[in-house]
């Protein structure tokens, strides 16, 4: 039970977390400052004596994911639009057809 609900996150929000920020961060849907907020915040929280001065550095990354998730919900169909293949993906069968009409069956 301990296994299955508290200790999923101390083991996979440690690698999930870095992965998410390098993921948006690489396809420029956020800029350089948001990993390395939350980055700052996250390690700068082990450097201080748990106290009100770990209020700023466990801020930091709840301000750096929330402007993520805000710049998600106010995305428009365009924004999603633009994260896809316009053209659609097609199989090689379909792409051969289409430059070759006398393959159709």
């Amino acid at each position: 039970m301990i296994f299955g609900y508290q200790l999923p996150w101390m083991f996979f929000g440690l690698f999930g977390l870095p992965v998410l920020l390098v993921a948006v961060w690489r396809t420029g849907f956020v800029g350089w400052w948001v990993p390395l907020v939350v980055a700052a915040g996250y390690v700068g929280s082990f450097a201080v004596p748990y106290g009100p001065a770990t209020v700023p550095f466990w801020a930091a990354p709840v301000v750096a994911l929330g402007w993520i998730g805000v710049k998600i919900l106010r995305m428009g169909d365009e924004a999603w639009a633009a994260y896809y293949p316009s053209g659609g993906i097609q199989s090689t069968e379909t792409a051969n057809m289409t430059k070759n009409p006398s393959t159709i069956r």
